[in-house]
């Protein structure tokens, strides 16, 4: 989280924009492409390094809502797979964590976007390991890279083959998610029964 949080939601921006296919894979945050306004500005609020100032916090919220634009594109496929943990986070007051869950369901009727949520019930198939994100399928887009940030630092890696694994990767985890119906489900009953303060 390093200064600069404006502009990395943009340049991130640009490397969204240039990827024939997308893949998102978090253990508690809903991603970026997906977020409300309310919702990103409390992630951003949690940043340490260093605290961002409210003008800072309205400022990389506005860039990463922004970003969303790409979603209209329907030459780009998204797919996007996150934990339970990340419905559940006491983040936000009820009414914007109720408002988050309404905008994943809005975007899952978005024919190129595919959302999987990996549910507290499902049994594990595979090491989560660490949120990451694909741009660009290796055997098509000439710069696909992978996108992963750690505490003190974010990594670029774009050796194909390793992009490769990465998306392998993606794809175990996914292979205990819920789609479809059994999301919508999903998030219906957490936006009914969680209990956010």
């Amino acid at each position: 989280m390093a200064p600069g949080r404006r502009r990395l939601q943009e340049e991130i921006n640009t490397l969204e924009a240039a990827a024939s296919v997308i893949w998102v894979f978090s253990m508690d945050v809903i991603p970026g492409l997906v977020q409300t306004k309310r919702y990103a500005e409390g992630m951003i609020r949690l940043d340490h390094n260093p605290v961002p100032s409210e003008e800072e916090i309205v400022e990389s919220a506005e860039a990463r809502l922004a970003r969303q634009a790409v979603l209209n594109d329907p030459a780009k496929r998204f797919k996007l797979l996150f934990a339970e943990t990340a419905l559940r986070r006491s983040l936000l007051p009820r009414e914007d964590m109720q408002a988050q869950i309404a905008r994943l369901i809005e975007v899952t009727r978005l024919p190129n976007v595919e959302i999987g949520v990996i549910a507290f019930a499902t049994r594990e198939r595979t090491q989560t390991f660490h949120a990451f994100a694909v741009l660009g399928d290796p055997d098509v887009d000439d710069n696909a890279i992978v996108l992963a940030e750690l505490l003190t630092r974010g990594l670029t890696i774009r050796a194909p083959d390793e992009v490769r694994e990465y998306i392998a990767h993606y794809e175990r985890l996914a292979e205990g998610a819920l789609f479809g119906d059994d999301l919508l489900r999903l998030l219906r009953e957490v936006s009914e029964e969680a209990p956010w303060s």
